[in-house]
């Protein structure tokens, strides 16, 4: 009887006096004071217009807008689901140094944290494509969390499987809301699991050669930084661990193809493998070894994404599998882009079969 009292009346009083303390306004969280070492101000108008407002629709919303689970708050915007985004903890941000862009060209390419940027040349050219105004805003986004300059680059609006980027106020992002973790999807239909399968490998492959300028190496492939929403499209999301090097014109020629080494039970790069190579199969390597493999490691699903397939995908699609391994304990000679393209045509037949359009 205690218990039951204490869960169903102290609690919820508790919490709401905790909420009534703790409520922040958005605007109180863009932090403007500290503009203009922030991240911009173009959406300012909107915020103090109150068109972006927190959501408390769910017990994971009220848990993440109240107690500020590292500092990522869900709202709406214009009807639309959004993240917003501080792009780090709150002693990150006090220990922010605003230094020149000299200094931050130098900490991405000598200096080992979660984003890279190969050499001098992709740095000249990542920082104009970055297309920001004013180059104190980018900089310090650079030092925080590369991830809203990635949305910019490798953006929605050109067919990479990532948020929208709606803009900054102060020292927060606004980005789009493109669903729930992969691993909700782990009881849906294996057809449905299929589909996004396809999407998540074929993303691998853009990411690695279908920008016109740059290759985007993703560090930290896990299904808690894929997301699906309900149409089960794809979105990678958490982008700021990364490595970015400039595209060369030899392409997946194999004279500077870098082969990423399975090293069983770990989940092993070099960045300077990376970077010295024109083109490396490392995206698709994580992609088969996180997602894909039947003996893909927590917290990726039981069994891999794939898990429990169909009779009728067992008997006549078996080698998807064999090549679904075969990616992620292939040796140097046998290419895992060649593999990586006959997996993606069984996917293809597979979902041709169930009248599902691949992406």
């Amino acid at each position: 009887m205690r218990k039951q009292f204490y869960y169903y009346i102290i609690l919820p009083v508790l919490l709401s006096m905790i909420f009534l303390i703790q409520q922040k306004t958005v605007l109180e969280l863009c932090e403007l004071q500290t503009c203009p070492f922030c991240y911009g101000e173009d959406m300012c108008v909107d915020i103090r217009e109150n068109k972006i407002t927190l959501q408390y629709s769910s017990v994971s919303d009220f848990i993440y807008n109240l107690l500020s689970v590292k500092n990522v708050y869900f709202a709406v915007y214009d009807n639309k689901k959004v993240v917003l985004k501080k792009l780090a903890h709150d002693s990150e941000l006090h220990k922010l140094d605003l230094d020149s862009i000299k200094s931050v060209k130098h900490s991405l390419m000598y200096e080992h944290q979660s984003f890279a940027i190969c050499d001098n040349r992709t740095f000249d050219a990542f920082w104009q494509n970055a297309d920001f105004k004013n180059a104190r805003h980018l900089s310090t986004i650079l030092q925080i969390n590369a991830e809203p300059v990635l949305l910019k680059i490798f953006s929605a609006g050109e067919d990479f499987p990532v948020p929208k980027l709606f803009g900054f106020c102060g020292r927060l992002a606004i980005m789009e809301n493109c669903g729930q973790p992969l691993t909700t999807i782990e009881n849906h239909s294996w057809i449905d699991r299929c589909y996004v399968a396809y999407q998540i490998l074929q993303a691998a492959k853009d990411f690695t050669g279908n920008h016109e300028r740059f290759r985007l190496y993703l560090t930290d492939i896990s299904p808690d930084n894929i997301v699906v929403n309900d149409e089960l499209k794809v979105a990678f999301v958490d982008l700021e661990h990364a490595v970015v090097k400039m595209m060369e014109a030899d392409g997946f020629g194999t004279s500077r193809v870098h082969h990423t080494v399975h090293v069983a039970d770990t989940y092993y790069y070099s960045r300077e493998e990376l970077c010295e190579h024109s083109v490396s199969d490392h995206n698709i390597y994580g992609v088969c070894m996180m997602i894909l493999s039947k003996f893909s490691p927590w917290p990726m699903m039981e069994g891999g994404l794939l898990h429990d397939p169909p009779e009728f995908v067992t008997r006549n699609h078996g080698n998807l599998f064999e090549y679904i391994e075969m990616c992620v304990e292939t040796n140097e000679q046998i290419s895992r882009f060649e593999i990586t393209d006959s997996i993606l045509n069984e996917l293809e037949v597979i979902l041709s079969r169930e009248f599902k359009i691949p992406k």
